[in-house]
């Protein structure tokens, strides 16, 4: 039976404390649908903002010049007005929605205002945005993944479809809002899977496992609720949540004074609630453990890199353990650092070539434990 359903998720962040001020906007917006069917609404949020947003045009087209793009409405007019603190769902539109197939969506605000609701990636082949600050103008899709690709309030697309998709929820920090590793991830359950596979990507930059993000700088603040306190009270249900998680527990307390280190077992005893969580909610969990990374001190403070190195090796020692953990260190670290081919450039996150790897190690675990694959 057809029904609503989520094809396609990447949520906003929380950038109330450094929010965007623009006179004008006009924003493209590409998300790939996980599944087909005959009609499609919008997901447009206003959670973090103090005022409504208003939009004067929103379309939907198959390609990104938006020929022939269809107008989208809300109560059946095509002035959008999102709520402030809400999550506005579109009416919905005739359109033949295609299983790994994108959908470009054009927002234009001819006012000005203050968006506090942010969205963003590196990787542009499922997911991609960009903005301009002149209403008229149809902004060009960046490419390449050097730089991240941003936009406001859209965060997702639903289906009326009677597809019965595998949902993978990517969630964690900035490993997996990057993109990076969600696209190499879901291209091979499509190659491998005879099932539609929909993405849910809730990750957020900064994001901890164990605590919120601490309040001293702007920035820090954008780095939202803990990993543990948004999956206490789930959006999107998922049939596997593949975490990326812990290294800004370890990182964000050199960077903060709010932020505090956790002992090895604190780091460890959370890894498990998370775990009991997602149980609970009826999903299948797959982490990987720490991978390497450089904060970059100076010399001086050598003994400080590898102090930190030595509690994520004994929190990885423990890790391993844990059924639902894929140890990544082999594939993309060497020596306590990050392997040149595996490094984004800051030996702090993974390149194209580091997150095949990585994306390749889970769709191993989820093949084995799901038996999702054509031959398995």
């Amino acid at each position: 039976m057809k029904n609503w359903q989520w094809a396609a998720v990447s949520t906003c962040d929380n950038f109330s404390s450094l929010p965007f001020k623009l006179s004008q906007l006009s924003q493209l917006v590409k998300l790939t649908v996980g599944i087909s069917g005959s009609s499609i609404r919008l997901s447009l949020a206003n959670r973090y903002g103090d005022n409504n947003l208003v939009f004067d045009q929103v379309l939907v087209a198959d390609n990104p010049q938006m020929t022939n793009g269809q107008v989208v409405t809300t109560a059946r007019h095509s002035t959008i007005v999102v709520p402030a603190g809400q999550v506005l769902v579109t009416d919905s539109i005739a359109y033949s929605a295609t299983a790994g197939q994108p959908i470009y969506v054009q927002m234009v605000a001819r006012r000005a205002q203050t968006y506090a609701d942010f969205a963003n990636t590196y990787d542009p082949r499922m997911v991609n945005g960009t903005y301009g600050r002149t209403a008229q103008l149809l902004p060009l899709l960046p490419t390449g993944y050097a730089a991240r690709k941003g936009w406001f309030c859209l965060e997702g697309v639903q289906v009326f479809s009677n597809d019965l998709p595998l949902k993978v929820k990517l969630t964690g920090d900035s490993l997996a809002e990057m993109g990076m590793v969600a696209t190499n991830l879901v291209s091979q359950l499509h190659k491998r899977s005879g099932r539609p596979v929909v993405l849910i990507n809730t990750a957020v930059s900064g994001s901890r496992l164990l605590n919120d993000a601490p309040l001293d700088e702007p920035l820090f603040a954008t780095f939202g609720q803990s990993l543990l306190h948004r999956l206490a009270k789930p959006r999107w249900m998922a049939d596997v949540t593949v975490a990326l998680t812990g290294s800004n527990d370890l990182v964000l307390p050199f960077w903060s004074h709010d932020a505090y280190l956790p002992t090895s077992q604190q780091l460890v005893n959370g890894v498990d609630n998370l775990s009991r969580l997602v149980a609970q909610q009826g999903s299948r969990l797959v982490m990987t453990t720490i991978p390497p990374f450089d904060l970059h001190l100076p010399a001086s403070q050598a003994a400080v890199s590898r102090h930190l190195d030595e509690v994520r090796f004994h929190i990885n020692q423990q890790l391993v353990k844990r059924p639902f953990v894929v140890n990544v260190e082999p594939l993309v670290g060497a020596n306590g650092r990050l392997r040149p081919s595996a490094d984004f450039g800051d030996q702090l996150h993974y390149s194209p070539a580091g997150a095949i790897l990585v994306a390749s190690a889970l769709f191993d675990w989820i093949d084995d434990k799901m038996t999702i694959s054509n031959n398995g």
